[in-house]
């Protein structure tokens, strides 16, 4: 699988942990290629009744997905481009998301 910056994927972040976590690829294209860790946002399902809290995008269907997930955009994670290779794709980020995130990863890595 050929994997791109924004891609929405299933991955098991660490051996220590069982289950399958979604995540957001930020990387660029040459570092998912050619390094050994990646830059990703961490996503949860979203439920119905929770408030979406501060520093996170939501994402649907319009981004391939088949359930509401909120992307928390104030912590970045780095996994192992190993832990890539089992990943299930669920679709990727759209446009319009993409810009919120970003927004957030400047407001919070680059603003002060």
């Amino acid at each position: 699988m050929s994997l791109q910056k924004w891609d929405i994927l299933e991955v098991q972040v660490s051996p220590e942990h069982r289950d399958r976590h979604p995540v957001v690829l930020i990387s660029p294209p040459g570092v998912i290629d050619n390094y050994p860790q990646v830059n990703v946002l961490m996503g949860t399902t979203k439920r119905p009744a929770e408030d979406l809290r501060r520093g996170r995008v939501l994402l649907d269907e319009a981004d391939g997905l088949d359930h509401l997930m909120a992307v928390n955009c104030l912590f970045m994670h780095s996994i192992s481009t190993e832990d890539l290779t089992q990943a299930s794709l669920l679709g990727q980020v759209s446009e319009k998301r993409r810009e919120a995130i970003r927004r957030l990863l400047a407001q919070a890595f680059i603003a002060s």
